[in-house]
């Protein structure tokens, strides 16, 4: 429950609230307050983590031109993230 919670963006307090009307006994603050410290928001940082490492490398040395206002090209190169703007 503490996960769920967690990825769609409630609180405690709404669950704790919603599992009271249902007449079901829920964690205390502090315990899904540790799980979520413990487990869940490092596993998913782990996930961003490796999927920000799949987008670097896929698009490695390559320009990524972004368009507005200005003009912005961005290039990752395996240690860094090099930006160039150009104005319009």
């Amino acid at each position: 429950m503490a996960t769920c919670t967690v990825m769609s963006g409630n609180t405690y307090q709404k669950l704790k609230h919603y599992c009271k009307y249902m007449n079901m006994g829920y964690v205390t603050s502090s315990a899904f307050y540790q799980l979520q410290g413990l487990y869940i928001l490092p596993a998913i940082e782990e996930e961003f983590d490796m999927m920000r490492q799949e987008l670097l490398d896929q698009y490695k040395d390559v320009p990524l031109v972004l368009c507005g206002k200005h003009v912005l090209v961005v290039i990752a190169t395996e240690y860094k993230i090099n930006f160039k703007v150009f104005s319009l």
